[in-house]
């Protein structure tokens, strides 16, 4: 027991009687401060009823499931996914119940990971087939407007009409950028590199961007080398944080885009005075079709990630909820800092 590798413990009247070393380090109390502490604190709370049910049955010499998973609760408050398994045992002439603990945080990621490689297999398979099968109809939609532009300018010269033809423009470039944003994220094309001014690149790109008339966009821009990257998908990278930003200020505010020089980087940073991301939406916000958005797919964060990735880059996220956030894009200077973590 001394020597095992997994956590070993001893209860009897639901508190510990006996515990190794592996349990104590699990748990992150001393083996002295486990001795006689209830069971009850070691257990998180929703797993507590069916963890006493299975002990009382087991004392009762009922047939219970041996091996189970569970969230144990560290010293520190921490939940530590575990599997349990344990058997009826008499320890020093009384009943008790001998559980063995294992650590499975390392399997629990590895199972994450998994399926999360899983769903975005998917979602690859699934942007391939309808970015194909929606290009055509698209393109016949496209091609009905201008006729009907060309051919039928009474009928369309009143008000009405003239909103009809809006609706289905709005309507067909909004259709069309999900299938843009589908075959962005899906498509595994190289990168074509080429020698960029990342501040003449920052001002092309603001200078397509219409804010509200509450909304005040600032640029801070600092002398900076070339750098090799894909322009087209740097500057819809560049896009797409500065729309972000405008959205997320409905009330007003300021957004700042700024650049300068780091170690082996050019810094591109977005910084708004918005309502901020909520904690738990933090892991989430580069995941493929997760959005807060009314209207959208929740493409264009996942989009930028990818494409900073393929132009050797990174990206961070900084945010404090009714304060803003800060986007912060890395691009190396040079092929030798490409792909390294800052």
């Amino acid at each position: 027991m001394e020597e095992a590798s997994d956590g070993v413990t001893i209860t009897q009247d639901e508190k510990i009687v006996f515990a190794n070393g592996k349990a104590a380090e699990i748990f992150g109390y001393s083996r002295n401060e486990l001795m006689g502490l209830a069971v009850v604190k070691l257990i998180d709370e929703k797993y507590y009823p069916l963890v006493k049910e299975r002990y009382e049955k087991r004392l009762q010499g009922m047939i219970v499931p041996s091996t189970y998973e569970i969230e144990m609760v560290t010293k520190t408050g921490q939940r530590v996914p575990v599997e349990l398994g344990s058997t009826r045992i008499n320890y020093q002439g009384r009943s008790a119940v001998l559980v063995i603990l294992r650590d499975i945080k390392d399997r629990k990621r590895v199972e994450e990971e998994r399926l999360k490689l899983e769903k975005l297999t998917a979602v690859v398979e699934l942007a391939t087939m309808v970015g194909h099968d929606l290009r055509n109809p698209l393109q016949s939609i496209e091609n009905a407007i201008y006729y009907l532009k060309t051919e039928l300018p009474c009928l369309l010269a009143s008000e009405k009409g003239k909103d009809m033809l809006r609706v289905i423009d709005n309507s067909v470039n909004y259709a069309d950028k999900i299938v843009r944003d589908l075959h962005a994220f899906s498509a595994e094309k190289a990168p074509a590199l080429k020698q960029t001014d990342v501040n003449m690149l920052v001002e092309e790109t603001l200078s397509q961007i219409q804010t509200l008339g509450n909304v005040e966009l600032r640029t801070e821009l600092r002398e900076l080398p070339q750098v090799m990257v894909d322009k087209d998908q740097i500057e819809r990278v560049l896009m797409n944080l500065t729309l972000n930003g405008i959205q997320a200020m409905e009330n007003g505010g300021t957004l700042t885009v700024s650049t300068k020089k780091a170690k082996g980087f050019v810094e591109i940073s977005f910084t708004d005075t918005g309502v901020g991301i909520p904690e738990e939406n933090m892991e989430k916000i580069f995941s493929p079709f997760f959005t807060t958005k009314a209207r959208g797919m929740g493409m264009g964060l996942a989009i930028c990630k990818k494409f900073v990735g393929d132009n050797g880059g990174t990206i961070q996220v900084k945010s404090e909820v009714g304060k803003g956030t800060t986007v912060v894009v890395k691009l190396p200077l040079t092929q030798e800092t490409r792909g390294e973590k800052q």
